[in-house]
């Protein structure tokens, strides 16, 4: 048998189950924030954020349904390749794209559509003993690496530290200018997740200071059932919640929207959004394990 090794984030979007692409500006692209040819190279930090202008053509989008419509573009312009499970298929607009850059037409551009889907979704697993871990401080601003608890994340919070990993033991909801700010000299923050929904409105941001995707992810444990990204939000980061629903129903024009990848449940975008794959997350982000590539039966006389 020969086995692959599998990423947890293989692509912009991955999910268990049907996508649907819905708006009338919605752009999946992709950029490596680790080489200074496909990314705004930050010299200070040793990183490269986002710019359309060293965008790529990796912007992955991919599911394990095997439906008819598993992945809906509408009119999205899809800048890399889609996937769905075995006889699985897409459908798509008249004015929708899925193909390289330069874009040169419409319509899915031939290879661009594949339905060999092969991924795991395992659930999220909470640490031992997160209930017991310290309780993150009442200004909510977090300077020592460590294990923080905390009820609900229902306002700002600030992380200025290098390591943190906080027990959210119910909701995540940011609206207005709220916002998850994570410093510049962070290396990495982990944020599981058990309340039933992560919301983030109006001009909330999670994480757009570094705009590194890179130092923030969300891990939702079996019981967040829904993420709902809406107006003007901006997230940069990894999410990785396998019986999520994720919506983005964006009305603004912020470029920034989503920076990372996706793992959700399922996936429905019905307004303006951006989503821009970070493709070193496939090298250097964090992985399932080995899954079966291919095999050769034998059989007895």
């Amino acid at each position: 048998m020969r086995t692959v090794y599998s990423a947890l984030f293989p692509g912009a979007i991955t999910t268990i189950t049907n996508i649907d692409l819905n708006g009338n500006n919605v752009l999946v692209n992709s950029f490596d924030s680790t080489l200074t040819n496909a990314s705004n190279w930050k010299t200070n930090l040793g990183y490269g954020t986002y710019t359309s202008a060293k965008a790529r053509a990796n912007g992955n989008v991919a599911t394990d349904s095997t439906m008819v419509g598993a992945i809906s573009v509408g009119q999205a312009n899809i800048y890399g390749h889609l996937n769905t499970g075995p006889s699985g298929s897409p459908t798509i607009g008249n004015n929708g794209y899925v193909g390289p850059l330069p874009q040169n037409g419409r319509g899915i551009q031939p290879g661009y559509v594949s339905d060999d889907m092969n991924m795991a979704f395992p659930s999220v697993v909470l640490p031992d003993g997160a209930i017991n871990w310290q309780v993150i401080p009442a200004n909510r601003v977090i300077t020592a690496s460590g294990n923080y608890y905390t009820m609900n994340i229902n306002g700002g919070l600030t992380i200025n530290a290098p390591y943190v990993t906080i027990y959210v033991d119910g909701y995540i909801s940011l609206s207005g200018q709220q916002a998850i700010t994570v410093g510049t000299n962070t290396s990495r923050v982990s944020l599981y997740v058990r309340g039933p929904s992560i919301s983030a409105t109006g001009n909330a941001t999670i994480n757009n200071l570094t705009q590194n995707a890179g130092t923030l992810g969300i891990y939702g444990l079996p019981s967040l059932t829904s993420i709902n990204f809406g107006g003007n939000a901006a997230y940069t980061g990894t999410i990785y919640a396998p019986q999520a629903r994720f919506s983005f129903g964006g009305g603004g024009n912020n470029d920034y929207d989503f920076v990372g990848a996706l793992v959700a449940y399922d996936c429905t975008l019905n307004g303006h959004a951006n989503f821009h794959y970070d493709e070193s997350l496939k090298r250097n982000g964090p992985g399932i394990g080995y899954i079966p590539f291919s095999w050769k039966e034998i059989t007895g006389n």
